[in-house]
């Protein structure tokens, strides 16, 4: 939450001395980042430590890692397809998508099940190109702070290429992994 709420969006996953991203950095997709950065506007209410760059390391570990949102709309997704409303299904899977990476494991079934849909359809490829334009724009919205221009959106210039590229790739750093174990061991 810190880097949320102290940095602006484009900085989030970029390595600087003010965001180790070997240590503290941002490993979770931009919908998460947001939420964190929601929650840290309430914190930063009643506790301001609990948000302040470079002190507030160990109270977020305390906070949870948001996996029943992700989860949440991956359910609401499956009933909005079980209901026969495959756009709205894949709008709130793209939603799961860019909440937490673990969502991807149900990546082949929604593909498989509403590509099937889409093609026994009377007209296919209109159904397909809606399905398509409905991913297209939930994945725009959601990361819209991360394009920085039409050339870097087009091209994934270097410094989108970089910061999509650190998103997908992100894992916790090793000297985080270390202090959350310390940590767990005093709890």
């Amino acid at each position: 939450m810190e880097i949320t709420l102290n940095l602006p969006p484009k900085d989030w996953y970029r390595n600087s001395s003010v965001n180790d991203l070997s240590y503290w950095g941002l490993d979770y997709p931009p919908l998460t980042a947001y939420q964190s950065y929601i929650h840290g506007v309430f914190l930063k209410t009643f506790d301001p430590d609990s948000v302040a760059l470079f002190t507030s390391r160990a109270y977020e570990s305390y906070l949870g890692w948001y996996n029943c949102i992700s989860l949440g709309l991956t359910m609401a997704a499956i009933a909005a397809a079980l209901s026969q409303k495959d756009l709205v299904a894949s709008v709130l899977y793209c939603l799961a998508l860019n909440h937490k990476q673990m969502s991807a494991y149900f990546a082949p079934a929604f593909f498989s099940y509403l590509l099937g849909k889409c093609l026994k359809n009377k007209n296919p490829l209109v159904e397909v190109t809606k399905m398509g334009l409905m991913v297209i724009g939930t994945f725009a919205v959601v990361w819209w702070p991360y394009l920085q221009s039409e050339e870097a959106a087009l091209t994934g210039g270097d410094a989108t290429e970089a910061r999509f590229s650190i998103i997908a790739k992100r894992r916790p750093g090793e000297a985080r992994n270390s202090f959350l174990s310390s940590l767990s061991t005093h709890l």
